[in-house]
């Protein structure tokens, strides 16, 4: 009896180690997401220990010269901090939050630059993509190196291993049908080196013709290096460098919310559904997507969460009705905005920080004071 009773056992243990999903089975799995037809505003919470093990609070310097309202990208290099703002000016921070050095300047004179684009940051430069068809470069103290020319205006910039960047080409500035998307690499001295093909053929004549949105996402996947979607496109990519090869590792099945391309505007604007993908942030084990649809009453962008595992698609809100992540390990409760290696970042304002946390900041604080990075460790993935 005791025998068999253990080799019962052992048979459990043994299929349950095979049934249950292995971290990098999940991480390197082709995941197809279905949006569920139904959105709605109700939201369910989701626990920031299910993914990290650790948060950090690092508190922006606040100065006349790097005042800060909304964060719309971070990018780390070392021990700096670069930060993209809403009024398109980027802000250096050591790794205790002390102010450095603005990037640039914005005007239409000499080394400066009329807007930012897109940017990126390698180990000695800042790369500023601007109108015009050119890339202003700046060293990380905010000195002007020099313009670089493109043969077109870009849309987004990537930045690729051996000192090359991956510039993106929109389908408007191609008459030949058969070059409608195309990507660019460049070294960093403005050398053309290679053009990528585009992966979408768009059948313009077809009238069951389908599109999800017109933007494209790039660097979103702490899982695969060099990421991105293409506009009309549901798929989600990246690229096998250096042979710059395009691999699928993901698709978006937004069903009824797609939008009709052979609609007129105003019909696309006036339809119940109606879904635009803003940002992903992809991790190994769940996939954050904001996103905008006519279904929902307020039009606002949503904050949906999907387990890889549990294969659930949701909204989040915490218990305070916020689009934020529970933050249960330590700190404050955060929306995620991007990543870094093994590190997801995000941000909340001074108000926030002082109304929950009034007995443990610094006692200048104010409320119109910079945001407060957050940044959680995220867990390692099993081998």
């Amino acid at each position: 009896m005791t025998v068999r009773y253990l080799f019962f056992i052992f048979c459990l243990l043994v299929g349950g180690c095979q049934n249950k999903p292995r971290e990098k089975e999940i991480a390197h799995k082709f995941v197809d997401i279905k949006i569920p037809e139904t959105l709605t505003e109700k939201g369910s919470s989701y626990k920031l220990s299910s993914i990290a093990d650790s948060v950090k609070e690092i508190i922006l310097e606040t100065t006349a010269a790097s005042l800060i309202d909304e964060i719309k990208d971070i990018q780390f290099v070392g021990t700096k901090v670069f930060l993209l703002t809403d009024n398109k000016s980027i802000f250096v921070f050591n790794g205790n939050g002390k102010f450095l050095n603005p990037i640039g300047k914005k005007g239409r004179g000499p080394s400066e630059y009329y807007s930012v684009i897109d940017y990126a940051v390698s180990a000695d430069y800042v790369f500023i993509l601007d109108y015009g068809s050119r890339v202003a470069k700046y060293n990380h103290k905010g000195d002007f190196i020099d313009y670089i020319a493109l043969p077109k205006q870009a849309s987004r910039i990537l930045l690729a291993p051996k000192k090359t960047m991956l510039f993106f080409i929109p389908d408007s500035q191609f008459n030949n049908d058969d070059e409608i998307y195309s990507w660019l690499e460049i070294d960093n001295n403005g050398t053309m080196i290679n053009e990528v093909a585009p992966l979408l053929q768009r059948n313009l004549d077809s009238k069951s013709q389908l599109i999800s949105n017109h933007y494209v996402l790039t660097n979103f996947s702490s899982v695969y290096p060099l990421s991105f979607k293409e506009p009309f496109n549901d798929t989600l990519y990246y690229f096998q460098y250096p042979q710059l090869v395009p691999s699928p590792f993901c698709f978006l099945d937004l069903g009824i919310h797609k939008i009709d391309f052979q609609k007129s505007f105003d019909e696309v604007v006036q339809a119940k559904h109606n879904m635009r993908i803003n940002k992903i942030i992809d991790l190994s084990h769940v996939m954050f997507i904001f996103h905008v649809c006519n279904c929902v009453d307020n039009r606002k962008t949503q904050l949906a969460v999907y387990n890889k595992i549990e294969e659930t698609f949701s909204l989040l809100k915490d218990k305070n009705g916020n689009q934020y992540l529970e933050n249960d390990i330590s700190g404050l409760n955060f929306k995620p905005l991007t990543i870094r290696d093994n590190q997801l970042i995000g941000y909340i304002h001074a108000y926030e920080y002082l109304n929950n946390k009034a007995n443990d900041v610094l006692p200048r604080m104010t409320v119109n004071d910079n945001p407060i990075l957050i940044i959680a460790n995220l867990k390692p993935v099993e081998k």
